[in-house]
């Protein structure tokens, strides 16, 4: 299982969801735009920004899979 970081009261922040997946705060606030189906819904905001139960972002990060690199592929 991938190493999750210590939730603080049970929540994540964007941060800490960032470093779940490996990106950068801003890459994954792109990402989630982009692509808001393969992120965990947010359970509200705190302090301005999105937060995610920790319960719900350790089921969901069991099960991730990260984007492949790079264009799709023509055909496929």
């Amino acid at each position: 299982m991938t190493h999750l970081p210590t939730p603080t009261g049970g929540l994540y922040d964007q941060g800490h969801l960032a470093e779940v997946v490996g990106m950068t705060r801003a890459a994954l606030r792109v990402a989630r735009t982009r692509h808001p189906d393969r992120y965990p819904a947010p359970i509200g905001e705190l302090n301005g920004g999105p937060v995610w139960d920790a319960a719900q972002v350790a089921s969901w990060a069991a099960t991730y899979q990260p984007p492949r690199p790079g264009r799709p592929r023509q055909g496929a």
